[in-house]
């Protein structure tokens, strides 16, 4: 069944539109509602800026009908579009009505047919091997991603020295070859790559920026420094669409007819193109000399500097392509790859024949065909059933939850004034309820939003000792310690399958509604069958039987993991895909015998309570987490008590109870302004850009996130609390968290138990990445969506003199320095380069096409600042779980640079080896049900005891460092980004501190000294 749609286009008067081409995919299932698949893409003319659309529905329909209208807006750009000669969405019997208007939609005198012959079909799938041998790049799997879409079977990855021994024979079962991007020059690549070059003269090879060095080297070009590095920057692509050039005329004869079968990599598109560069090295001497047997010729130039962007082998099926097409800012790449995958087709379909006449026996057996999951497996000889993976085994805790708002006081009270004191604020709650406590946790979204984690307060403190885990990166060389995304697992979802079915783990199959009696427990997915009481109470919560509450948690384990956890998460990765890396790449290699800091590497505990406050409906929720039942009656009067407590009407009369520990009021005599000094002088950071630079200029990598400490010794005891208390009212941020162990309360007996001692007070503005269940229909299955929301840009607001609002200047100034923040080059260049950095991490655990950019470049306003925030999405694969998707992308990689491996060696040596700690790690929450929302600890200050009794305060700051960046500017950025963490270090250390308010003195406002 096909409907008509209307496609309308908005576009500026000085842009052209050459053409527009759309596919829309229509399934209906029953009742459910029709979804509207559109992909579209147009082309200006040569002088017009180009910029790729965005569909938006307009009219808001009922669920069983057909949009009426869409959108097509100049805000997003991406790769993955169609061009009308590969693009098929429609079989060729329907017809697809299509009605474009300029810059009134409303006219409709603005408004064309398309002709007929736009029809457009289903696309097909090449039923090809691949092999993508991945030289350690951040980008491979945006590659296999886009690949995977377009083939039967998805390729097949290896490392580039995965097999030192490969010959010819182990490449026959393959199709064609795609050499990937990578760090370093095409001279010290290992043999494999040249290897896949000169055994396979006839068969398709696509080689991807290294990749393309490497066939230009390997066919006699050279490869030198480009003329200007150039990373994360999209400029304009010329084709060449002639046989012969001036550089090419003397290519032989014979060669002529041998290009007519294989047609250029750019066949239907346009001949200048947008696309994204990501490369220090380029090819020249690109050369036709009669002696040589093998020539390239040139296919593409960028219009800027004249640098070779592509070739192709005069007589072989040979392309390279020094650009990124997989990049998210690189028009046609989807079009590229489907014209290299044509390519390997044909020439699979023509040795297919001329096989046919081989005895069966001579057939060599095809073992290229493998699942996502299996295929790093069988790299390593070590083939899983998948089937396996999707067990049912089912979490092992019962969920218990019951809800406390303003109608919940006992006095009933119903107007809105009156009720609103009745309920306890967060900030007192945790001083109520975990201010006694030696080890609690705080995920506070101090500037609440209405959604998101935002959105969500959540605290707790561990329960029972054998709850928490402190773990440290086992560096020896036995690997015997079970590393910490495998110890959180195994506690989460118990010794069984690796991974579990999102719809056995996220259902709330095991979910109970304790209404207000306190006695009632409804269990929401039974459908209410087993309920007591039909007539539900006015704490009744819920929308539908799978999602009975406004937000995902469900309890399980709060903390962080360190930024150290790295060594683990790339130990798992190699072992994923089998490398040939030696000892001391990518993992510490040398055991330590010094004593253990008081800051473990991760630390988390199982919160089988916890208290969650969302701040949209001013309602809490009390959770607990059962195994027994016999837990039930204490976790009910747990709920009981708790509610009580938070309700009571003259809570707020009351003194509130104070963390114990050290007493603050006895600090009369105010501190005198702390100094903080960095872990690397200014002009060690300084010397450490111009390596940076220098690594880049070598094509070792495209972005180094270099960081820095600033520390200082506070000498007194001061309660980290009131640390917090200062930050997050100084610079309120969505992801803030405060997180105590063992410190405020180390005279507790439970400290004893444990070496380790500190606390993170964090303002972070930045999610790494969050897991929320999702259904596209209430008899759907349930799937779990993977979010993350880099940020990689920021400037200063305005600050208002009146303190209250904007005047039209002030206004005006505002929203300049917000569109110089959007245009701005280097910031640009850096949020692409983690934007398609985070889509490689995804794609290697989400379903083949569900990783994509949902917002780009986007400028988001807070208090005082304005962000560059990018929002990537995708859907875990059946197969994988949170656990997962962190160990494919951990660390986060805002945090790091790219390509990611190669830039955290560089980044350990550049900051000699001193360890990140918490800084640039990850803080939230993993939840029993498989969701999770997990910060970027950045903003944040790591508190530990010193040895004088005192405290030591650690601050991590620093920046993405790109061939773009100036070395002042720099260092002066990593001082800003650590500038409101350092004032309220100086406030707290030097404040006078009377009943739990802080009053600054005079010597916290003096400038830092660093």
């Amino acid at each position: 069944m096909i409907k008509a749609v209307n496609i309308r286009v908005r576009s500026k008067s000085n842009v052209q539109i050459i053409f527009l081409s759309a596919s829309v995919a229509i399934f209906l299932t029953m009742s459910l509602p029709t979804i509207v698949m559109v992909q579209a893409f147009h082309y200006a003319s040569k002088h017009a800026q180009q910029q790729p659309y965005r569909i938006q529905n307009h009219h808001h329909q009922q669920s069983n009908q057909f949009p009426s209208s869409y959108s097509i807006e100049p805000r997003v750009f991406g790769s993955h579009i169609l061009h009308p000669k590969h693009a098929s969405f429609l079989s060729s019997s329907s017809k697809l009505s299509l009605s474009i208007s300029t810059d009134n939609d409303d006219d409709d005198n603005d408004r064309e047919r398309l002709n007929d012959d736009t029809i457009i079909k289903m696309p097909q799938k090449y039923n090809i091997s691949l092999l993508l041998i991945d030289h350690y790049d951040s980008f491979t799997y945006n590659l296999y991603d886009m690949l995977a879409q377009l083939t039967v079977e998805p390729p097949l990855v290896v490392t580039k020295d995965a097999f030192e021994g490969w010959d010819e024979t182990k490449f026959k079962s393959m199709d064609g070859i795609i050499l990937s991007p990578g760090p370093g020059s095409p001279q010290e690549q290992p043999a494999l790559s040249k290897e896949a070059i000169r055994c396979n003269p006839n068969k398709p090879i696509l080689g991807v920026c290294l990749g393309h060095q490497l066939l230009a080297l390997e066919y006699g070009a050279n490869v030198d420094k480009a003329p200007v590095p150039i990373h994360g920057q999209d400029h304009w692509i010329r084709t060449r669409t002639t046989t012969t050039d001036a550089t090419n005329k003397a290519a032989p004869d014979n060669t002529l007819s041998d290009m007519e079968e294989y047609p250029s990599i750019f066949d239907g598109m346009p001949p200048s193109f947008r696309a994204v560069r990501y490369h220090s090295l380029a090819a020249y001497n690109v050369s036709s000399e009669e002696e040589k047997s093998s020539i390239l010729k040139v296919t593409a130039t960028s219009a800027e500097d004249d640098v070779i962007q592509g070739l192709q082998h005069w007589k072989n099926p040979h392309y390279g392509v020094q650009f990124h097409p997989e990049s998210i800012g690189t028009q046609y790449g989807m079009n590229l790859l489907e014209n290299f995958c044509q390519v390997t087709q044909k020439i699979k379909l023509q040795q297919d024949e001329s096989q046919q006449q081989e005895p069966e026996s001579s057939k060599e057996e095809d073992t290229t065909r493998s699942s996502k999951k299996s295929t790093s497996k069988k790299v390593n000889g070590s083939t899983s059933d998948e089937s396996t993976k999707n067990s049912d085994s089912k979490s092992k805790f019962r969920v218990y939850v019951h809800a406390v708002d303003a109608s919940s006081s006992k006095d009933g009270k119903k107007d809105n004034e009156q009720v609103s004191s009745s309920i306890m604020e967060p900030v007192d709650a945790f001083e109520t309820f975990y201010g006694d406590e030696p080890r609690a946790i705080w995920l506070d979204s101090s500037s609440a939003s209405s959604s998101g984690r935002g959105a969500l307060d959540i605290m707790a403190a561990p329960t029972c000792v054998d709850d928490v885990i402190e773990h440290y990166v086992d560096d020896n060389d036995s690997h015997d310690t079970v590393d910490i995304l495998t110890q959180l697992e195994q506690g989460l979802f118990g010794d069984g399958p690796r991974t579990f079915n999102a719809n056995n783990h996220a259902s709330d199959q095991r979910l109970y509604i304790v209404d207000s009696d306190f006695e009632t427990m409804r269990n929401e997915a039974d459908d209410l069958r087993d309920m007591p009481d039909p007539n539900l109470s006015s704490n009744a919560v819920g929308e539908s039987y799978w999602e009975p509450l406004p937000f995902e948690y469900r309890g399980g384990y709060l903390g962080f993991l360190g930024y150290e956890v790295r060594h683990e998460t790339q130990r798992f990765l190699q072992q994923q895909e089998y490398s040939g890396m030696t000892k001391g790449q990518n993992e510490k290699s040398t055991y330590s015998n010094e004593p253990k800091s008081s800051v473990p590497d991760s630390v988390f505990f199982l919160a089988r309570k916890s208290m969650v406050y969302h701040h949209p409906t001013k309602t809490w929720y009390l959770i607990a987490l059962v195994e027994e039942e016999e837990e039930v009656a204490s976790s009910v009067e747990w709920m009981q008590q708790t509610a009580s407590m938070l309700t009571k009407n003259d809570q707020h009369e009351t003194t509130r109870p104070k963390r114990i520990g050290a007493d603050a009021t006895t600090q009369v005599q105010p501190q005198q302004p702390l100094t903080f000094v960095p872990n690397r002088s200014k002009e060690k950071y300084k010397q450490d850009i111009a390596d940076c630079h220098e690594f880049i200029r070598m094509g070792e990598s495209y972005e180094l996130c270099l960081t820095n400490q600033l520390e200082a010794e506070v000498s007194q005891p001061l309660l980290t609390w009131n640390l917090y208390q200062t930050l997050r009212l100084r610079n309120p941020a969505p992801y803030s968290a405060y997180f105590c162990w063992n410190i405020d309360n180390d005279d507790d007996a439970s400290a004893a138990t444990s070496e380790a001692s500190f606390a993170i007070c964090s303002s972070s503005p930045e999610r790494f990445m969050s897991v929320k269940r999702t259904k596209r229909h209430p008899l759907g299955s349930i799937s779990l969506q993977a979010e993350a929301k880099p940020i990689k840009g920021t400037c200063a607001r305005v600050e208002p003199q009146n303190e209250i609002c904007f005047s039209d200047s002030e206004r005006r100034e505002d929203e300049r320095r917000a569109r110089s923040l959007e245009l701005s080059l280097k910031n640009r260049a850096e949020n692409l380069m983690i934007v398609d950095l985070l889509r490689n991490d995804m794609s290697r655990v989400c379903q083949i096409g569900s990783v994509h950019v949902a917002k780009l470049m986007a400028i988001e306003s807070f208090a005082t600042v304005h962000q560059m925030v990018s929002t990537i999405r995708g859907t875990l694969l059946e197969s994988e779980n949170t656990l997962d998707l962190l160990r494919a992308s951990f660390p986060g990689g805002s945090m790091t640079g790219a390509p990611k491996l190669r830039t955290l060696e560089l980044l350990e040596e550049l900051e000699d080896d001193v360890d990140r700690g918490p800084y640039a790690g990850s803080l939230g929450y993993l939840s029993v049900n498989g969701c999770m929302d997990m910060n970027i600890i950045i903003r944040s200050a790591v508190v530990t005891p010193n040895e004088n009794g005192g405290r030591k305060v650690a601050i991590g700051a620093g920046g993405a460092i790109t061939a773009l960046s100036e070395m002042e500017d720099e260092y002066e950025e990593m001082l800003l980004k650590a500038r409101a963490v350092v004032e309220a270090v100086q406030t707290w250390a030097t404040a006078r501190v009377d009943n739990h308010t802080l009053q600054d003195t005079t010597e916290a406002e003096k400038s830092v000294e660093v």
